[in-house]
C-alpha cells in the first residue's frame, strides 16, 4: 500500500506575513530615522540653486504615515536676495515647522496646512514683475504661486511682507509676542497676541492699518475663526473692527462689530468695487457677518449728512448679479443724502442743471441697474428736499430685478397730504422707459405753493390722478416725451371776496370791498385735466367756480421745455358796470411763471359751456 501523499501548502501562504514584516520594518526605520543625515545635502542643494548662504542646524519629520507629515527646522539662516530692499537675512528662525499634504506634492500647488514659527524673523518681498525672494529652488521664476498656505501660528516672531504689484504697494509687518497688556482681548474675550501693521497704496489710494489678532491666523479653506480687533484709515475714512474672521485671503468670513466713518462715500472706492456717489460726512455701525455666499448687516444704525438710518441689510455674493436687500427706517432724512446713498451722482457740470429748470437731467445709469438686483423698504418719517419745502415724509418698497425697477406701496407725504401709487423703470432696452400711476389726496395749496396770496389760503384740499409713461435717458427726458392723463381738483374750501373780485377783474366790486370789508365765499369747483402726448399736455378742462365767478380756460403745458401757455377767462355771475372784458394769460416757465392781462378776449375758451367739475378723490379712497 502506497504511503499517503502529504497535502501541499499554498504556494504564497507566507507572502502576506513577509510583506507585513517588511512594512513594519520600514515604519520602524522611518520612525527611528535620523533626518539630519539628509540635512547637509538639502542645504547644499538649496544654497547652490539660490546662490545664497543657507544654514540649518536641525531637520526632523514626524507623522509621515498620516499623509500630512510635519517637517521641523531649527537654527535656520537664509541670506536675502541681492535685489531685496534690505540687507538683513530673508529668514532667521529658532524653530519653524511645516505640516503639508503628501498628495499635493505631486500637484502644481503644494498645500501647507499649518506653519508654526518660534523666535523667528522673516523678510518676504515680491517685486512688480513677480520676482519673489523666497523662491530658493528657482529664484528667477516669476510664475504663479507654487505653495498654498492655509494657516499660521507665530510666537515671539516678526514677519515683513512687501508686495510691489502694479495695482498695489503693500508693506505689512507682523509681530507676535506675549500680550504686553493683559486686557488686550477681543469682543469675545479671547487674547490678542499678534500685531499687524500695514501701510501702502491700493489702486492709487494710500492707506494704513493696525490690527491685533489671536495666536493662529487662517488664510484660506479652513473655516476656522480667530479673534481680531483693529482699524484702518485711508484719507479721512476710518474703519474699526472687533470680532472674529476666518480665511482672510480667499473668501474671508467675518463676524464682527464694524464702524466706518468718513467725509464722503466717494472715498470708499477703490477699496470697494462699486463707485459710490459723493456725499456729506457719514458714520455707520453694524454687526457684519460675512459667509462665503453673502454679507449680513444687522443692528445697523448711523448717519449720513442730515439723515439718520437704522435697520438690516444683506448682500448676496454668489449670483450672476449683485443681490441687495435692505429694510431701513429714518426719523429724519434729507433727499440729497438718500440720493448719495443710492449712488445717484450730482451734476458733473453746472450746465447739466440749468437754473430755470426743475426736472433732473442727470443721466440714468442703466448699466448699474442691469448689473444688480435689489429689494428695499424705506420709511422716512420726516423728509426734507432741497427746493421742495412742501415734502414731509416718504415710504416705499422698491424691487429691482433683471433691469426692471418697480416702486410699490409708494407714499410721499407732501403739503399736508399724500402722493400714493406705483411706478416702474425698465432699462433692459437701449432707452430707459418709465411709467407711473399716482393718486394725489389731501394736498393743501397754501403748503404746496408757499407764495400763494394770504387771501387764497383757505382753498380746499387738492386731489387728483396722474398716469404717464415715457422714454428717455434722464428723468427730464422721460417727462419730455411723456404721454397719458393728469386730472386734479380742489375739494371745497373758500377764498376771500377780494381775491374773487381780482380774478373776475371786477374793479367796481374791489372798490366796494374797500368800504364794506372782505369776507370768505365758498369755492364750488376748481379742476384741471390734461391729455399728454410726447410731452405736450393739452387742457381738457380748466375751471374755477365760486359763488360769484366762473373762470374757464384753455391752453397747454410743455414738459420738454418746462413751460405753460394758458388763457383764462373770468365770467362774473353778476357783471357790474366796471367789470373788465379781459382774459388772464399765464406763460413763462414752471420755475418762473409770468401772468399778463389781455383786454377784449372775454369769449375765448369755447369749452366753457360743457365744462364741469369731476368728483374728487378722497384720501381714504386713494389709499
Amino acid at each position: 500500500m502506497a504511503p499517503p501523499v502529504p497535502a501541499q501548502r499554498p504556494r504564497f501562504g507566507r507572502a502576506p506575513t513577509i510583506l507585513l514584516g517588511v512594512l513594519v520594518a520600514l515604519a520602524v526605520v522611518c520612525v527611528l530615522f535620523d533626518w539630519d543625515w539628509l540635512r547637509p545635502a538639502l542645504v547644499h542643494y538649496l544654497a547652490k540653486k539660490s546662490s545664497r548662504e543657507i544654514r540649518v542646524e536641525h531637520l526632523g519629520m514626524t507623522g509621515l504615515f498620516t499623509l500630512e507629515p510635519t517637517v521641523t527646522l531649527r537654527g535656520v539662516y537664509i541670506e536675502n536676495a541681492p535685489w531685496a530692499d534690505t540687507k538683513q537675512p530673508m529668514a532667521v528662525a529658532g524653530e519653524a515647522s511645516f505640516t503639508f499634504s503628501i498628495r499635493s506634492v505631486f500637484d502644481d500647488l503644494t498645500v501647507i496646512s499649518r506653519i508654526v514659527l518660534k523666535d523667528t524673523d522673516v523678510d518676504m518681498e515680491k517685486q512688480a514683475d513677480g520676482l519673489r525672494n523666497w523662491r530658493l529652488r528657482a529664484p528667477e521664476d516669476r510664475g504663479p504661486p507654487k505653495i498654498k498656505v492655509l494657516s499660521l501660528e507665530a510666537y515671539r516672531s516678526k514677519l515683513r511682507f512687501v508686495d510691489r504689484a502694479p495695482d498695489r504697494d503693500f508693506d505689512i509687518r507682523f509681530t507676535s509676542s506675549e500680550p504686553v497688556d493683559a486686557t488686550a482681548k477681543s469682543r469675545a474675550g479671547k487674547p490678542l497676541v499678534n500685531r499687524i501693521d500695514a501701510v501702502g497704496v491700493y489702486r492709487g489710494a494710500r492707506f494704513s492699518a493696525q490690527t491685533l489678532t489671536g495666536a493662529a491666523l487662517t488664510f484660506r479653506d479652513t473655516g476656522v475663526f480667530f479673534p481680531v480687533r483693529g482699524s484702518a484709515t485711508a484719507g479721512g475714512t476710518r474703519l474699526d473692527l472687533d470680532g472674529e474672521v476666518a480665511d482672510i485671503i480667499v473668501r474671508p468670513q467675518l463676524d464682527a462689530t464694524v464702524r466706518i466713518a468718513g467725509p464722503t462715500l466717494e472715498q470708499l472706492h477703490p477699496f470697494v468695487l462699486l463707485r459710490p456717489a459723493a456725499s456729506r460726512p457719514y458714520r455707520f455701525e453694524a454687526r457684519v457677518q460675512r459667509t462665503q455666499t453673502e454679507y449680513k448687516f444687522t443692528a445697523l444704525h448711523g448717519r449720513i449728512g442730515e439723515t439718520d438710518l437704522a435697520g438690516d441689510a444683506s448682500h448676496e455674493l454668489m449670483g450672476e448679479r449683485d443681490q441687495w436687500r435692505a429694510n431701513l427706517a429714518s426719523a429724519a432724512a434729507n433727499l440729497r443724502d438718500l440720493e448719495s446713498l443710492a449712488g445717484i451722482h450730482g451734476p458733473a457740470r453746472p450746465e447739466a442743471a440749468p437754473a430755470d429748470r426743475l426736472f433732473p437731467r442727470q443721466p440714468i445709469n442703466a448699466a448699474a441697474l442691469r448689473a444688480q438686483d435689489m429689494s428695499l423698504r424705506l420709511d422716512a418719517k420726516k423728509l426734507t428736499a432741497p427746493g421742495m419745502p412742501a415734502v414731509e415724509g416718504l415710504r416705499f418698497k422698491a424691487e429691482l430685478h433683471a433691469g426692471v425697477l418697480e416702486f410699490s406701496a409708494f407714499d410721499l407725504a407732501v403739503a399736508g397730504g399724500h402722493v400714493l401709487g406705483q411706478a416702474a423703470l425698465d432699462v433692459r432696452g437701449d432707452v430707459p422707459h418709465a411709467q407711473a400711476g399716482l393718486r394725489l389726496a389731501g394736498l393743501r395749496l397754501e403748503r404746496l405753493f408757499t407764495r400763494l396770496p394770504s387771501d387764497a389760503q383757505s382753498a380746499g384740499p387738492l386731489h387728483g390722478t396722474l398716469n404717464l409713461e415715457g422714454s428717455g435717458g434722464s428723468l427730464a427726458a422721460i417727462l419730455g416725451a411723456a404721454s397719458g392723463k393728469v386730472d386734479v381738483a380742489i375739494d371745497g374750501g373758500s377764498i376771500s371776496n377780494k381775491l374773487d373780485a381780482k380774478l373776475s377783474l371786477n374793479l367796481g366790486k374791489m372798490a366796494a370791498l374797500l368800504f364794506k370789508g372782505d369776507q370768505r365765499i365758498p369755492i364750488y369747483c376748481a379742476a384741471a385735466g390734461f391729455d399728454f402726448k410726447s410731452g405736450i399736455g393739452r387742457a381738457r378742462i380748466l375751471l374755477v367756480e365760486t359763488e360769484q365767478t366762473r373762470i374757464e380756460g384753455v391752453g397747454a403745458v410743455n414738459l420738454r421745455e418746462e413751460k405753460q401757455d394758458f388763457e383764462l377767462v373770468p365770467r362774473p355771475k353778476s357783471p357790474g358796470l366796471f367789470t373788465l372784458g379781459s382774459s388772464i394769460h399765464v406763460g413763462g416757465t414752471f420755475k418762473h411763471p409770468a401772468v399778463d392781462f389781455h383786454k377784449g378776449r372775454a369769449g375765448a375758451p369755447a369749452i366753457a359751456s360743457t365744462a364741469h367739475c369731476p368728483r374728487p378723490v378722497t384720501l381714504a379712497a386713494a389709499r
